[in-house]
């Protein structure tokens, strides 16, 4: 992955981005919590996001991880 990104990984800061609490049009008692977090260089210069899903029993449902 280094390959892919032109900074080393030490150099990338974590910043809050959202939290969301997402209810399923199905099921009004199914909810998700989204939570992200957006990755920026020493510069202050926004380098990608990073999203983690997980249901409302605590399960992991999805992740991923996006560099623009």
């Amino acid at each position: 992955m280094q390959e892919e990104i032109s900074i080393p990984f030490e150099e990338i800061e974590l910043k809050e981005s959202d939290i969301k609490v997402v209810f399923s049009q199905c099921n009004v008692a199914e909810y998700f919590f989204e939570i992200g977090m957006t990755l920026w260089d020493t510069s202050n210069q926004i380098l990608g996001k990073y999203v983690y899903v997980e249901d409302d029993k605590g399960n992991v449902v999805d992740d991923s991880l996006v560099f623009y």
